[in-house]
């Protein structure tokens, strides 16, 4: 992404809210897949709490892009689904769910997962 977009530094907290240019990033959606574990394709396995409608792994993505595929992604699903975005331990647990609350979305649960962390998210009603 051009540098001209962020005026803080691509690893800041703030970076997640100077995105100006969403629509610049819809390509990188391409590598999204539901409910997989994004490695190589198999099945995750759902562990103990809420079912999502759709899962997206994010580890190893970092900032902004970690939040930016997850405002897409929601962006694609219906009023109410569930998405659960699995994210590495940093900035990426401090960050996303802090920036899809702030986007109106409602953050259900954050729980350990392996190596990482899932983030279950309820997509917000449109206005």
């Amino acid at each position: 992404m051009p540098p001209s977009l962020f005026s803080g530094s691509p690893r800041s907290p703030s970076c997640l809210h100077q995105v100006q240019s969403i629509e610049y990033n819809r390509s990188i959606m391409d590598s999204v897949t539901k409910r997989t574990d994004g490695r190589d394709g198999s099945s995750a396995a759902e562990p103990a709490g809420q079912a999502a409608d759709v899962e997206l792994d994010l580890r190893g993505v970092i900032c902004p892009y970690n939040f930016v595929k997850t405002k897409l992604k929601l962006e694609t699903m219906e009023p109410g689904q569930t998405l659960a975005v699995i994210l590495d331990d940093g900035d990426p647990i401090q960050n996303v769910p802090r920036s899809v609350s702030d986007d109106g979305h409602t953050v259900l649960r954050q729980e350990r997962w392996a190596d990482a962390f899932r983030v279950l998210i309820r997509r917000r009603a449109d206005l």
